[in-house]
């Protein structure tokens, strides 16, 4: 049975710059090495893929995604710990996001506890 001695791990990236992603197996006989992406297969004549090394030469935000190595011997498949490849402009959007509910949270914990909350915003539009 393959066993798995180099797995993908997580990666943040920033658009334009190189990533890598490595995966290695044993066994007797030797395992075949595939990429998946999303759970499919990646093609072998796909640019930057060779078995032990996925390389995304530009990320861009299409190649966001999961990503696995599937190791085949006879006839038995094992995969790879998944990876999540992200973009470091969902990242930043993630953690403003998270950052304004904090500050907003610790904001309305400071009001007092008979401080009325308005359910709009005076002149705004409702949604």
């Amino acid at each position: 049975m393959a066993v798995f001695s180099v797995e993908p791990v997580n990666r943040t990236v920033r658009e334009g710059e190189e990533v890598q992603l490595l995966c290695a197996a044993y066994g007797y006989p030797r395992p075949v090495l595939h990429w998946q992406k999303n759970g499919l297969d990646i093609p072998h004549h796909s640019k930057g893929l060779e078995r032990l090394i996925l390389r995304i030469e530009h990320f861009n935000r299409s190649d966001v995604g999961r990503f696995r190595c599937k190791a085949k011997q006879l006839g038995v498949v094992r995969y790879s710990r998944e990876a999540t490849v992200s973009s470091m402009r969902g990242f930043i959007l993630l953690l403003l996001i998270t950052m304004t509910e904090v500050w907003l949270t610790q904001l309305v914990r400071s009001l007092p506890s008979d401080h009325k909350i308005p359910s709009s915003i005076p002149g705004s539009a409702e949604i």
